[in-house]
């Protein structure tokens, strides 16, 4: 899959125990976010969203896993993020579900 030098991709942990938090990202982070790598992974991905929507990101994810229903899977939602400065932008994501070999999402 080809994307942008500017695009910011961001994979966050779907196990129980560490959910929510950034696992892993690109240098899209930095041109995107104002984010060095280091400094978001094992935070909540929620450091990317304006608080209004980073409180309800959890409990969209503990629907998720107890109902199974998807509502924003493998949809482009355009929706709001923040930068590290605090200034808020509009923005178009794709959230993909990636399996794991521990069976986790």
């Amino acid at each position: 899959m080809m994307f942008a030098e500017d695009t910011a991709i961001v994979v966050i942990s779907g196990n129980k125990d560490s959910q929510a938090k950034i696992m892993k990202t690109n240098n899209g982070i930095t041109k995107l976010f104002g984010y060095n790598t280091f400094e978001v992974h094992g935070h909540e991905v929620n450091i990317l969203m304006p608080p209004i929507i980073g409180v309800k990101h959890n409990y969209f994810l503990e629907s998720f896993f107890k109902t199974g229903k998807e509502r924003v899977i493998n949809t482009e939602v355009a929706t709001y993020a923040m930068l590290r400065a605090g200034h808020i932008f509009s923005i178009s994501l794709i959230v993909k579900p990636v399996p794991s070999l521990k069976n986790d999402i």
